[in-house]
């Protein structure tokens, strides 16, 4: 059957169980979508912040002559002293590129920006600063409203200048821009002084949570978030990760929201967020992104992401109006789409302000229009439903549900296509290739081959028609004719290729490799269609015939087919084929496959149904492309807060406190966690460097003590295992730790523990060392305080002794952690003792900053030689640390080791406060006595 620029459907398939993954549609927890956009009970306040605009080389590692300013808009709950809460998680907005200045226009007319500013951020005379970071006062007030400190970062003193070496796209530097303003907010954190001189008197000291981050990126910001998120979170895509890593050390980014991003990468990389869930918002009459590279980010992420992804496709919007600053836009759409602005207003030309562009492909027509409300409304419904579920300790993840496209919308929202995708939380059972049978006249082939044969087609119309196709009606100049060609192969879909024709009644089957029965189930369809018909059609934008497609669903069961759905599909796009890749800058003449677009049908299986196959039925003819179909695995999104978890282990001694073997998105917070004979908090399940299903676990203000109990070994207050992105141990209180002989720490990181914060905890009263790590990577020991441990003596005299205050066991070829800014508070009595021990030469860790002390003037040992303080900094490590007295404010004979005095030398040295919990209670006492009445010995 030959091919005409039929109309284009893709299917990619997946299978959840829905109570892992989204519930059942007939349970879904009810929402009432109107009140998405209310205001939330805080009050709202906003002031400015900025700094001098400067040459920094940390900003800018490439270059010398770029100047760089941290300034931008911050929006905070307006609490008061009767109704202070906190802290308050945060948010950070990033803008794309857009013109600096802004020129004077007539009343009426939207305003129009052009020309950049200088190397001091100034505009020519005459024009005015265009305010890119307010256009999202909309959002940063309604967060506030929810109890969210937002900040909008101007990027004015970047935004249109040239790139630099290893940066053409400044992308970097828009990364850098985000982790330096999240430096500076944890300066305002911790000194009300700093806080109220950069931000006009307002001191927002002490209320900001590090550990709840979300960013926002818009164009370019989109790739700089991701950037940002990559070098902070995964030491990634820049040489200076690391160092931001350490400086932004306890810092997560629990979500990132990209809008019409760029997806161009540098040095043939391009980066994906990982492990922490992740949202994009596509333009449906996209009129700048005109390659839509970004749709391609949604493909990769499907290979890497360990999270929930949401994919929208806001159609009738374009690419400026996410920013109320951005008032221009070119009204255009490809397809069957509803533009969000008012296709009715009147109409005037860019020559009409601008006389030079008479006569150039600048001179657009363009509606007076400044705007679209409703585009800001799907963008305030889009990043609530997000950053409201997942940033913040009192999100609520069930708001996530309204990108579920299983979850009906309200029939005053603007038409958006959903796509949800979780690859890690699912088993590939189908990969698109096997066990696939279609009615005769059906045509299968891969979609690269489907790419080809359709461009031939499309290349000889291109050289014969006098109009121009809509994606090249922006380019200075088009391709030549006679010259086309298809390039960017492999950006293309790896699926096939399936057409009905124009057939009612043919089908293609799918079967299982084996019979799966799940409880509850869904599959997940993801749907796009469009139609090329440009050069054939009057009516262009609704070319497609049928208008709208109708495929029944059916599912094939032991005992016969059941109808699950039918759906009906637009055509949204009327092109095929784009410019290869916009920043690459190949020739107009090499295109590339438009990517698809995907949609979700989201179908519930319930009553304990074996489903072995699937049939898709042609109503009135189409086109589809088959992926893969998948089965969820892991548990995410759970919160264990403010609970006593206490006196386990009675019938089972190896029993935990709290354990999570496969889970993300976990939160372990605000717990008294006690008298357990194993461990406290067990976190992870492979072992050594395996691929990991865990991550993203919150460890925050739990009181931990009295574990072990003398009864088993190996064991500790925390205790992890495997590779862990995201987690974050933070503000705990450890103590009274011990074992039955030996093994026993206060917190454990054991073997391949990766990529672990561990900040701002109280470890006492272990009976060996308070940290140790038996191998790891790139772990981020940072302001902690370790004291009285390895104290007691081994019961017996062949059990081995305990090891001192820290230590690392094996040696390994990459960085093992950094340690830095804490407190060792060393009490032991004797000849000497050890406060860091290696038991492999050539470990690699970095200490910095640190404050030893033992207040009976033990000598302290270090390394795996274990050799005098002075020796080991001889080493490189521990160059700018000390042995002093760290000056504790508290009574250190009631292990009040929770804040220092303001002459301390470790204040100096970087060291602050933690936060003293409630639920503490002073005293030292060990716990320390046997009960044989009460207790095994196991």
């Amino acid at each position: 059957m030959a091919m005409h620029f039929g109309y284009l459907v893709v299917f990619s398939i997946v299978l959840f169980d829905s109570y892992k993954g989204f519930p059942n549609t007939s349970d879904k927890t009810k929402i009432d979508i109107d009140s998405i956009f209310e205001n939330g009970p805080f009050g709202i306040a906003e002031t400015s912040y900025e700094y001098p605009t400067t040459y920094d080389i940390e900003m800018t590692p490439s270059s010398n002559n770029l100047t760089t300013q941290i300034r931008g808009q911050l929006y905070y709950p307006n609490f008061t002293a009767v109704n202070r809460k906190g802290p308050f998680p945060i948010l950070v907005f990033l803008p794309g590129k857009h013109p600096d200045c802004r020129t004077p226009v007539p009343l009426g007319y939207p305003a129009i920006d052009i020309n950049s500013t200088d190397s001091q951020g100034q505009c020519p005379d005459g024009m005015s600063k265009v305010a890119n970071h307010l256009g999202y006062s909309y959002l940063g007030r309604y967060f506030a409203s929810y109890g969210y400190i937002v900040a909008s970062i101007d990027v004015v003193s970047i935004n249109n200048k040239p790139g630099i070496d290893g940066d053409i796209t400044l992308n970097f530097v828009r990364a850098r821009l985000v982790l330096k303003t999240l430096e500076k907010m944890k300066e305002w954190n911790d000194s009300a002084e700093k806080c109220k001189q950069v931000l006009d008197g307002i001191d927002l000291s002490g209320h900001f949570d590090f550990a709840q981050v979300g960013l926002m990126g818009h164009s370019r910001g989109g790739e700089g978030v991701r950037n940002a998120y990559n070098m902070l979170m995964e030491n990634k895509g820049s040489s200076d990760a690391l160092m931001w890593r350490n400086r932004l050390a306890g810092m997560n980014i629990r979500a990132v929201m990209e809008i019409a991003p760029m997806y161009y990468g540098r040095d043939g990389i391009k980066l994906t967020v990982d492990n922490v869930p992740w949202a994009m918002m596509v333009a449906g009459c996209e009129d700048d992104e005109l390659d839509y590279a970004h749709v391609r980010l949604a493909s990769e992420q499907m290979k890497t992401a360990k999270h929930p992804n949401y994919v929208v496709h806001v159609y009738g919007a374009n690419h400026e109006y996410f920013n109320s600053e951005w008032q221009i836009g070119i009204p255009s759409c490809f397809g069957d789409q509803d533009p969000l602005w008012d296709v009715n207003a009147t109409t005037f030309k860019v020559s009409d302000i601008l006389p030079y562009t008479l006569n150039t492909f600048l001179d657009f027509t363009l509606p007076k229009v400044n705007g679209s409300e409703a585009q800001r409304r799907i963008t305030i419904f889009v990043l609530a439903s997000f950053f409201r579920a997942y940033v913040g300790i009192n999100a609520d993840p069930s708001l996530a549900t309204l990108l579920d496209p299983s979850t009906p919308l309200s029939g005053d929202l603007s038409e958006i296509g959903r796509q949800y995708f979780n690859p890690v939380q699912s088993i590939l059972l189908f990969n698109g290739s096997d066990n696939i049978f279609g009615t005769p006249g059906i045509e299968m082939m891969p979609l690269q081959e489907y790419a080809q044969s359709t461009f031939n087609a499309f290349a000889k119309a291109y050289d014969a028609s006098l109009i121009r196709p809509p994606q090249f009606t922006f380019m200075p100049s088009p391709p030549q004719k006679g010259n086309l060609s298809l390039d960017c192969l492999d950006q293309i879909e790896n699926a096939i290729h399936i057409d009905f024709g124009n057939s009612t009644k043919d089908e293609i089957l799918i079967l299982f490799d084996k019979t799966h029965t799940l409880n509850l189930m869904t599959i997940d369809i993801h749907l796009a269609r469009r139609s090329s018909c440009w050069f054939t059609s009057t009516h262009p934008s609704t070319c497609a015939e049928p208008r709208e497609m109708k495929t029944e669903i059916q599912l094939q069961t032991p005992n016969g087919f059941i109808t699950a759905t039918t759906v009906s599909l637009k055509s949204r796009y009327n092109m095929q084929f784009v410019l290869c890749n916009a920043m690459m800058d190949m020739p107009p003449e090499k295109l590339a496959f438009l990517p698809v677009m995907f949609e979700t049908v989201r179908i519930p299986i319930t009553n304990d149904i074996p489903i072995t196959g699937i049939k898709f039925l042609s109503r009135n003819g189409g086109s589809v492309i088959l992926g893969d179909i998948m089965v969820p695995t892991p548990t995410s999104s759970i919160h264990i807060i403010s609970n006593e978890v206490s006196y386990g282990g009675n019938v089972f001694p190896s029993g935990v406190g709290v354990i999570v073997h496969r889970a993300v998105d976990v939160d372990i917070v605000d717990n008294s966690i006690h008298h357990h004979r194993y461990t406290g908090v067990s976190i992870g399940w492979e072992w050594g460097y395996a691929p990991s299903y865990t991550s993203n676990i919150l460890v925050h203000s739990n009181y931990i003590y009295n574990t072990g109990q003398h009864i088993l070994c190996d064991q500790g207050g925390i205790y992890t295992l495997g590779i862990q992105p995201g987690t974050i141990i933070t503000n705990n209180v450890i103590k009274n730790v011990f074992s039955y002989a030996a093994y026993m720490w206060g917190i454990y990181l054991d073997e391949g523990s990766s990529h672990i914060i561990v900040s701002n905890n109280v470890v006492y009263n272990i009976g060996w060392g308070g940290l140790f790590q038996h191998y790891g990577a790139n772990n981020t020991i940072i302001n902690n305080v370790f004291a009285r441990n390895s104290e007691i003596q081994p019961p017996h005299p062949d059990d081995p002794i305990p090891d001192g205050d820290l230590r690392i066991m094996n040696t390994e070829d990459h960085l093992s952690w950094t340690f830095e800014n804490n407190i060792v508070y060393d009490t032991f009595q004797g000849s000497n003792h050890s406060a860091f021990k290696s038991d492999a030469p050539d470990v690699r860790v970095s200490f910095n900053n640190n404050v030893y002390y033992n207040p009976y003037n033990t000598p302290l040992l270090f390394g795996i030689q274990q050799t005098s303080f002075i020796e080991w900094q001889k080493t490189g490590q521990d160059n700018s640390s000390i042995i002093a007295d760290p000056l504790f404010t508290g009574d250190v004979n009631q292990c009040d080791f929770f804040t220092v005095q303001s002459n301390s030398p470790a204040v100096k040295l970087g060291f602050a406060n933690i936060t003293k919990l409630s639920k503490w209670a002073p005293g030292c006492g060990t716990d320390n006595v046997v009960n044989d009445n009460q207790f095994y010995h196991w």
